[in-house]
């Protein structure tokens, strides 16, 4: 079995460290565990990464949007609205299975989960796949319901950067959910 990591690095913070033990555990066992990463670290041929331009300017465009909240919280704020080249990526490796870690600051766009055609697990590092677009809602609880008038955003806007991108993953995760559930062709 072939499993790719999809992760923002290989061993920059928290998630990325759990994700890369993960993979070493696995081959380890005898799987064939790959990384795909934007900033590798280590030495590995087992590591790859994408240094593509598109890859790169991934974290400096995805800041874009937020551009019209200046007075937004420090807290961080993923959009993942920029377009990627991950799904080429990944379709080239032919992994089995497709699992996601720490994906955001440009490194993944929300709608490309779709074109993977393969089985994902995601680990959840954080809060980020369910809320707007904070990793962590410091006792907001929008991302329940439709976010909007974001309070790290300081929006007073109901339907805000938060509510946009909150509707863009519940789009792109009904139409991955929809894939997996369809019966086989054959």
């Amino acid at each position: 079995m072939k499993i790719l990591h999809l992760s923002t690095s290989d061993i920059d913070g928290g998630a990325a460290i759990a994700a890369y033990r993960l993979h070493e555990g696995l081959n380890q066992t005898g799987l064939s565990s790959y990384m795909l990463v934007r900033d590798k670290q280590k030495q590995s041929p087992a590591i790859l990464s994408d240094t593509s331009a598109i890859t790169k300017l991934g974290p400096l465009l995805n800041r874009w949007p937020l551009r019209k909240y200046p007075e937004r919280d420090s807290a961080m704020f993923s959009s993942q609205w920029f377009r990627d080249v991950l799904a080429a990526k990944v379709s080239e490796i032919d992994p089995d299975i497709v699992h996601l870690h720490w994906i955001c600051n440009g490194f993944l766009k929300i709608e490309t989960l779709q074109q993977f055609n393969r089985p994902i697990v995601w680990t959840l590092h954080d809060m980020w796949p369910m809320t707007g677009g904070c990793h962590y809602t410091q006792g907001c609880d929008r991302y329940q319901q439709a976010c909007g008038s974001c309070p790290i955003l300081r929006s007073n806007q109901p339907q805000d950067l938060s509510f946009k991108v909150l509707r863009r993953k519940a789009s792109a995760w009904e139409t991955s959910i929809s894939r997996l559930l369809r019966p086989a062709s054959g």
